[in-house]
């Protein structure tokens, strides 16, 4: 009877170990590797790039404290491989071109959350988690 006592024991031990290494490993990787799938509609924003000639290319990142829109449209360039030329005069921003598209033929409009804005003051223009930009390319 003790030798049955004994082997019960040593499984319920030895589940209990199995358990807890399963718990450290959980607690050790799945933080890293979960964290983009955690990332709620309350954190990130998207930008959806619409160059004009049927070509629409979207950016989701996440949103930090004082992130404009034009944060938004560098870092989508940043991470899309494309180029954006811009010059800046005092606190606004005039972007002349987007991945090759450009003044010459026409103009950037852009919105936020569906609401046209002033594309000079895109580098004022708060956002944050949730929010929509749209950048879109009308030729003249």
């Amino acid at each position: 009877m003790n030798f049955s006592k004994n082997k019960a024991l040593k499984f319920i031990v030895g589940v209990i170990i199995v358990l807890a290494l399963f718990q450290i490993y959980t607690l050790w990787f799945t933080p890293r590797d979960s964290q983009k799938d955690r990332q709620s509609s309350e954190t990130v924003a998207r930008l959806v790039l619409d160059l004009g000639n049927g070509s629409r290319r979207s950016f989701e990142g996440g949103t930090v404290a004082g992130m404009s829109v034009w944060h938004a449209l560098v870092q989508s360039a940043n991470a899309g491989g494309f180029d954006v030329d811009y010059r800046t005069q005092g606190e606004k921003v005039m972007v002349s071109e987007i991945a090759g598209a450009g003044e010459a033929a026409g103009r950037w409009i852009f919105y936020l959350n569906g609401k046209q804005i002033d594309s000079q003051a895109i580098a004022l223009e708060p956002i944050n988690g949730g929010d929509v930009i749209e950048v879109k390319f009308v030729s003249r």
